[in-house]
């Protein structure tokens, strides 16, 4: 049991810190493509307009907050505040309350456009519910640095030592959720492996019709395209089978570590930086290259640290008689976890380095390099190298030596530094030395929580692993009815009503064959023919998708650059016959959008494009073919 417990139960609390930072961001940036066509997706003005979308049966199983909203105003500011739970958990505080707030606002964001769902979407979903079951907060945030600065009191150097031992120093977290992580990361691989069972993957032309397909390709795909020969596509084909079948050893395999897991970062990140440059299929590459943040050993950490304590360190000498001064050393040194830098008090020296005396030290941040012959940097050139130093500072250093914000922080460290006594009385905070070092200080012995307490985190703590253990069977039987190659009888059949609707509240979908048997091979767009008061001919859909048309001989145009959402409404609008009615109220409204009366719409066609892709070898598009719907008809 403790085997299994170290090689699929453990996990370092600080590769869940580096996890969490990296979901923040990639939560940012998904919120901020949302936002960006609010009014197109998550109002009623738009193309998905609620009324529309709740009213169908696959619909009747989700939560979204958005039902709510009408009008786009109301959508923006649902997102605003879900961006605000998103930079919490980003910066790690209030990490738990803020874990559940993105859950939410993820299921809300995706729900409401369900339609649009891509495989990464679903990905993005299912690892914030593992996750959500982990403390991602208890190293790389803000509830971290703050939970050790109220419990302990520093006001020497030696206490800032020790402070930063603290920090360093860690013990696994072990929990159900890890093994379930992993276990669905490398079942993600597993799948999308065996199931691309189809001739173009058997003779090495799958990765042919990829680039052929005009909606998700990117203009560096469309360059490879060009110049790519059938030998690159036998390469590019049989590497990903590859890469996909040794993924779920490496990431499993309890022998090799960390090994197989750094095999495996280096990997997944080789395969979807490629698939990313080369198509645009949505946020499924980043996810999960951020999943695989998971596999970062304990090892990982220890030889980073190895390498912070060999790299150029940095005397920090601060004004000890301020207490500003000395709670910025605090949190310093709680930051430091590479060990970088030494901070020093300097009114406590016997000797300052070289070029360096007291009045320039009472004036300004004084930091001086280990490199030989360095001089000693002041103000914000000091600040600048000494964020340099923590994990993953160097691009704030740089920014800060930008010319404006120089010039702002030499000033701003200049003003600080003679008013620091002042700001340090009105803030409360002492001064570090004997002077604030109350006279019957001790360390004061930890109160125990009571019995009842004790009791109550046990409850929670295994209500906790029991919910995991639920969400894995249901995963695991969603999983053996969406997967094409596992065999019938294994099949739940009839799925029960209950287990659906968990499936649709919580989105853990578990159909994981993407371009399996085989890769698309058919192309298809709508376009749309829409004739202004004034005869002018327009297509809507193109302008608002940023490319160009031609309605009067309509045609799929080479990489229409579109981005993954617009990518799925043309795909998946003739399965979901209901939302053309929206899109006919939505072009006719071309005249409101523009606000030119001339705009009005008197007539308009719409022509679902579609042709097969060009075999290996061939240029030309294939067997052609368009289906009218006329604008005038009660769709």
């Amino acid at each position: 049991m403790d085997w299994f417990k170290r090689h699929y139960l453990s996990i370092d609390p600080r590769t869940l810190g580096l996890a969490r930072i990296l979901i923040g961001l990639l939560l940012l940036a998904d919120l901020s493509l949302r936002l960006a066509s609010v009014e197109l997706w998550y109002s009623n003005t738009g193309l998905l307009p609620n009324h529309t979308s709740m009213w169908q049966p696959s619909r009747f199983r989700s939560f979204s907050v958005f039902w709510m909203c009408s009008h786009w105003e109301e959508a923006a500011a649902l997102m605003l505040l879900i961006a605000l739970a998103y930079l919490g958990l980003l910066v790690g505080y209030r990490t738990r309350l803020c874990q559940i707030l993105s859950l939410l606002g993820v299921v809300s964001l995706q729900s409401r456009t369900d339609m649009l769902s891509s495989g990464g979407d679903f990905v993005l979903a299912i690892l914030l519910w593992w996750t959500a079951f982990l403390p991602l907060g208890r190293r790389l945030s803000l509830d971290a640095v703050l939970s050790d600065l109220r419990r302990h009191q520093d006001y020497d150097d030696d206490d800032l030592a020790r402070a930063r031992q603290r920090a360093c120093n860690v013990s696994p977290v072990v929990s159900l959720a890890v093994f379930a992580a992993l276990m669905q990361l490398a079942l993600i691989y597993f799948f999308n492996a065996v199931s691309k069972d189809g001739s173009t993957w058997k003779d090495g032309t799958a990765a042919h019709y990829f680039l052929q397909r005009e909606l998700i390709i990117t203009s560096f795909g469309l360059w490879l395209r060009q110049h790519a020969s059938l030998e690159l596509s036998y390469l590019l084909t049989y590497g990903t089978l590859l890469i996909e079948g040794l993924l779920p050893l490496l990431i499993l395999s309890p022998v090799g570590r960390p090994w197989t897991h750094r095999t495996a970062i280096i990997l997944i990140c080789v395969l979807h930086v490629a698939i990313a440059l080369m198509s645009n299929i949505g946020i499924f590459s980043y996810v999960m290259i951020v999943f695989s943040a998971l596999l970062v050993t304990r090892e990982d950490w220890e030889t980073l640290r190895r390498w912070g304590s060999r790299a150029r360190r940095v005397l920090v000498l601060y004004n000890g008689d301020s207490g500003l001064c000395l709670e910025i050393a605090r949190w310093l040194s709680r930051l430091d976890l590479l060990g970088r830098l030494e901070l020093r008090n300097a009114a406590r020296l016997a000797e300052l380095p070289p070029g360096v005396d007291r009045t320039l030290v009472d004036r300004t941040l004084v930091a001086v390099s280990s490199e030989p012959n360095s001089t000693p940097t002041t103000g914000i050139q000091a600040v600048a190298l000494t964020v340099a130093c923590l994990p993953g500072g160097y691009p704030c250093g740089l920014l800060l030596l930008t010319p404006g914000l120089r010039h702002l922080g030499d000033a701003a460290c200049s003003a600080l530094a003679r008013r620091r006594i002042r700001w340090s009385t009105l803030l409360g905070l002492p001064p570090g030395g004997a002077e604030g070092r109350p006279t019957d200080d001790h360390e004061s012995p930890e109160v125990a929580p009571a019995p009842l307490v004790l009791r109550l985190r046990g409850y929670g703590r295994t209500a906790s692993e029991g919910l995991v253990v639920f969400l894995v069977a249901v995963s695991s039987m969603q999983l053996c009815l969406e997967t094409r190659v596992i065999p019938d009888f294994l099949k739940p059949d009839p799925m029960p009503g209950w287990t659906k609707a968990v499936v649709g509240y919580t989105r853990l979908h578990q159909g994981w064959q993407m371009f399996s048997p085989d890769p698309p091979q058919t192309e298809l767009l709508i376009v749309v023919d829409a004739v202004t008061t004034t005869g002018r001919h327009v297509d809507p859909l193109a302008e608002m998708g940023g490319y160009r048309s031609a309605p009067e001989a309509p045609e799929i145009p080479v990489r229409p650059g579109l981005d993954s959402l617009w990518t799925a409404y043309h795909a998946r609008l003739p399965e979901n016959w209901p939302h053309f009615r929206p899109l006919k109220e939505w072009i006719e409204r071309y005249h409101e959008r523009t606000g030119v009366a001339e705009d009005r719409i008197v007539s308009w066609r719409a022509h679902l494009l579609e042709h097969d892709l060009p075999r290996p070898g061939e240029k030309e598009r294939r067997r052609r073919r368009h289906q009218i719907l006329d604008g005038s008809a009660d769709l």
